[in-house]
Protein backbone atom coordinates (compact mmCIF):
# COMPACT_ATOMS: atom_id res chain seq x y z
CA UNK A 1 0.00 0.00 0.00
CA UNK A 2 1.66 3.66 -0.89
CA UNK A 3 1.88 5.76 2.11
CA UNK A 4 1.74 9.16 1.90
CA UNK A 5 0.52 12.22 4.21
CA UNK A 6 -2.66 13.49 1.72
CA UNK A 7 -4.00 9.33 2.15
CA UNK A 8 -3.37 9.22 6.04
CA UNK A 9 -5.12 12.55 6.38
CA UNK A 10 -7.69 11.20 3.95
CA UNK A 11 -8.00 7.80 5.73
CA UNK A 12 -7.94 10.16 9.37
CA UNK A 13 -11.35 12.25 7.81
CA UNK A 14 -12.85 8.83 6.42
CA UNK A 15 -12.31 7.65 9.99
CA UNK A 16 -13.69 10.21 12.34
CA UNK A 17 -16.93 10.70 9.85
CA UNK A 18 -17.79 6.83 10.03
CA UNK A 19 -17.67 7.84 13.68
CA UNK A 20 -19.46 10.87 14.01
CA UNK A 21 -22.08 9.16 11.48
CA UNK A 22 -23.03 5.24 10.91
CA UNK A 23 -25.48 5.93 7.70
CA UNK A 24 -25.17 6.80 4.92
CA UNK A 25 -28.30 8.81 4.43
CA UNK A 26 -27.32 11.10 7.56
CA UNK A 27 -23.75 11.70 6.33
CA UNK A 28 -25.39 12.86 2.74
CA UNK A 29 -27.79 14.91 4.53
CA UNK A 30 -25.06 16.42 6.71
CA UNK A 31 -22.75 16.66 3.56
CA UNK A 32 -25.47 19.29 1.92
CA UNK A 33 -26.32 20.88 4.73
CA UNK A 34 -22.69 21.83 5.30
CA UNK A 35 -22.34 22.95 1.83
CA UNK A 36 -25.08 25.44 1.92
CA UNK A 37 -23.87 26.94 5.08
CA UNK A 38 -20.60 27.55 3.31
CA UNK A 39 -22.02 28.16 0.14
CA UNK A 40 -23.88 31.37 1.87
CA UNK A 41 -20.90 32.14 4.23
CA UNK A 42 -19.00 33.13 0.92
CA UNK A 43 -22.19 34.22 -0.59
CA UNK A 44 -22.31 31.57 -3.58
CA UNK A 45 -25.57 29.80 -4.74
CA UNK A 46 -25.31 25.99 -5.41
CA UNK A 47 -27.06 24.69 -8.19
CA UNK A 48 -27.88 21.06 -8.84
CA UNK A 49 -27.97 19.33 -12.55
CA UNK A 50 -31.48 17.31 -13.41
CA UNK A 51 -30.27 13.72 -13.51
CA UNK A 52 -32.17 11.51 -15.77
CA UNK A 53 -31.86 7.94 -15.01
CA UNK A 54 -32.47 5.01 -17.64
CA UNK A 55 -33.40 1.53 -16.01
CA UNK A 56 -31.71 -1.65 -17.33
CA UNK A 57 -34.04 -3.89 -19.17
CA UNK A 58 -36.65 -0.85 -19.43
CA UNK A 59 -38.82 -2.60 -22.86
CA UNK A 60 -40.53 1.58 -22.37
CA UNK A 61 -38.55 4.30 -23.89
CA UNK A 62 -39.22 6.41 -20.49
CA UNK A 63 -36.45 7.42 -18.20
CA UNK A 64 -36.99 8.03 -14.84
CA UNK A 65 -36.49 11.50 -14.18
CA UNK A 66 -34.80 12.52 -10.68
CA UNK A 67 -34.11 16.27 -9.83
CA UNK A 68 -32.00 17.10 -6.68
CA UNK A 69 -33.84 19.26 -3.74
CA UNK A 70 -32.08 21.82 -3.12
Amino acid sequence: MIKSEILQEKYRIQIQLSAETPSISDYLFRTQQDAKAIATLYGLQLHYAELIFMLPNDESDEALNLEAVV
